[in-house]
């Protein structure tokens, strides 16, 4: 028999598939942001496009000062590298 050793990862990982208010915000914003950049484009208004893409990058910037004010997925619970493997040696 091949007896297989695992190690766990060292955090679980997040629980609230990042629903969080600052990941809502950026997904509402930059929805706005594509909706009216659209609209720019298909009636070839360049300042609609262009007030289009301001939104999406307000909506970034948004999103990053909420994720520092601690309302994004907390950093303790963020998962850095491939938590899954194989750390021990054989």
């Amino acid at each position: 028999m091949n007896e297989e050793s695992y190690s766990l990862p060292q955090s679980a990982a997040p629980s609230n598939h990042g629903r969080t208010p600052a990941s809502w915000t950026l997904l509402g914003l930059v929805v706005a942001g594509a909706i009216v950049g659209g609209i720019g484009m298909v009636t070839y208004r360049t300042p609609v496009l262009i007030f289009g893409l301001v939104i999406i990058a307000a909506g970034i910037v948004a999103s990053l000062i909420m994720r520092g004010r601690g309302l994004g997925q907390p950093v303790q619970a963020r998962i850095t590298g491939e938590w899954y493997a194989d750390d021990q040696p054989a």
